[in-house]
């Protein structure tokens, strides 16, 4: 029984067994001993290490511990309040589907302006994060002045290179994110200064929404002053039409004339017929072939119609989507996330073949229909001279008619599309919204001061107990009677 109450401690070593057997020689000396570490335990000779040995040395040591943890969190305590303070206001803004520019009468279906959706958002990450809106936010903001840019402002005396730094510095400070699964984009920016940071979010908002509207007006002017121009034609070209009717038929004293009077008159009719059809085909094709050349390719319908476009859009956004998670997964260089970019700038190489393609057959159709309608604009000319040979007062009646018809019909076309363009431009004005604007945080977000704090605790005392554990077995020297009681094995 009186084993069984004995207290656990280290294994004796051979320095153990030796006091054991020659106390009398540890009289009024300071005997030296190894730790049971330095010795491979013998067979029989095996104790238990009990956790109270650890403790014991633990308490023993305390001042090693106290110092360790109290340096270690004086460090991390001083560093944390020398460290500026920076704060993050974030907001979201809503990105809603763009509207094609439509010229022509034929209707967008929902696969049509759903189908660009992924390329579109990550178009618009990148609008936001642009230099151009960071340069108005700057302008705006007056952020030259602020202290946080004034460093900037006073150690750099060119402007030109001046501008470049505190563009670099908001954009540094500045984080663009896309919700998943959603149209919401998450526009954070951090600053020293919680106001700063709210109002350079706010203003971005309000810059990016200019900008938009600017892009999307330039591209409408650009379609209605070449509308309005041919529109101004038509109407001149219809008045002067009528007036020569009007004219011909008083001076000929001609009544009315039946457009069937003649086989003559029956083939002009045809060609003033595809006369008007090609000028239709080419005011369509002409029109298309000049918002391509203005660069509003992914918004014109050939493009969103084609078949190769629509899935190679859509395998874009699948590989786009499965690079997101391998990153997640994977490190950038593992030969998964390799083998998907690889697959996605070959998907990008072939939409951009896609799409020049696309606008090589609007050049092709513009340049035919111009030749189409100078084909049979020419064809007209001879069958009228052929016509008015044979029956000229009657066919030159029947041309007036048509000639009206032809160019109101021309210019009612016109009008509506150009209609068409201006209700666009007013849609587009609800392409973003704003669902949060930011808020001035009441918290900064760096640094983590508690946190740090209570890690530095925890690391201080896992380096204190490590430290003292370490000191108490590089120690081997006897101290007092109760290391040779233990080492005895004494009762």
């Amino acid at each position: 029984m009186a084993e069984s109450n004995e207290k656990p401690s280290l294994p004796a070593t051979p320095s153990e067994r030796s006091l054991r057997q020659a106390p009398e020689a540890m009289s009024g000396h300071v005997m030296k001993f190894y730790p049971a570490s330095a010795f491979r335990e013998e067979e029989g000779d095996e104790r238990d290490v009990h956790l109270l040995d650890y403790w014991r040395v633990i308490k023993k040591r305390r001042w090693i511990v106290l110092s360790v943890l109290l340096v270690i969190v004086t460090i991390v305590t001083v560093r944390m309040y020398q460290l500026p303070v920076v704060y993050e206001a974030t907001g979201r803004i809503i990105i809603n589907p763009q509207l094609p520019l439509r010229v022509t009468r034929e209707k967008e279906t929902g696969a049509d302006l759903s189908s660009n959706d992924a390329q579109y958002l990550e178009t618009q990450q990148n609008v936001l994060r642009s230099r151009e809106l960071a340069r108005r936010v700057i302008e705006v903001l007056q952020l030259e002045r602020h202290p946080e840019f004034a460093d900037i402002t006073t150690r750099v005396p060119d402007p030109d290179r001046r501008r470049v730094l505190l563009i670099d510095r908001f954009l540094a400070n500045l984080k663009v994110e896309l919700v998943r699964n959603t149209r919401v984009v998450a526009v954070t920016y951090s600053a020293h200064d919680p106001q700063l940071a709210a109002r350079a979010v706010n203003e971005l908002f309000t810059q990016y929404g200019e900008y938009m509207l600017e892009a999307r007006s330039d591209s409408t002017r650009k379609a209605t002053e070449w509308l309005q121009e041919q529109l101004a034609l038509l109407r001149d070209r219809a008045e002067k039409a009528q007036e020569e009717l009007v004219r011909y038929s008083r001076e000929n004293e001609i009544v009315q004339l039946s457009e069937n009077q003649t086989i003559t008159v029956e083939r002009l009719a045809d060609l003033n017929r595809r006369l008007i059809e090609a000028e239709t085909d080419r005011i369509r094709a002409e029109t298309l072939y000049r918002l391509s050349r203005e660069g509003e390719v992914d918004a014109l319908p050939p493009v969103l119609a084609d078949p190769q476009v629509q899935a190679l859009n859509a395998r874009l956004a699948e590989l786009r989507q499965e690079l997101a998670q391998l990153n997640v997964e994977y490190q950038p260089t593992h030969p998964r996330v390799a083998r998907v970019r690889e697959q996605i700038a070959e998907a990008e190489r072939q939409l951009a073949l896609a799409k020049r393609r696309i606008l090589a057959n609007l050049e092709a159709e513009y340049k035919a229909a111009v030749r189409r309608e100078s084909d049979l604009r020419a064809a007209l000319e001879r069958q009228r001279a052929e016509t008015l040979r044979q029956n000229e007062r009657a066919i030159e009646l029947s041309l007036r008619k048509r000639e009206v018809e032809v160019t109101t019909q021309l210019y009612e076309g016109l009008l509506e599309k150009l209609n068409d363009v201006k209700l666009l431009s007013t849609l587009t004005t609800t392409n973003v919204q704003v669902l949060d604007k930011a808020e001035v945080p009441l918290r900064p977000a760096r640094p983590r001061k508690l946190f740090n704090i209570g890690l530095s605790v925890l690391i201080g005392l896992v380096l204190g107990v490590g430290l003292a554990l370490f000191v108490e077995y590089l120690d081997n020297t006897v101290k007092s009677a109760e290391d040779v009681d233990r080492l005895l094995g004494l009762p």
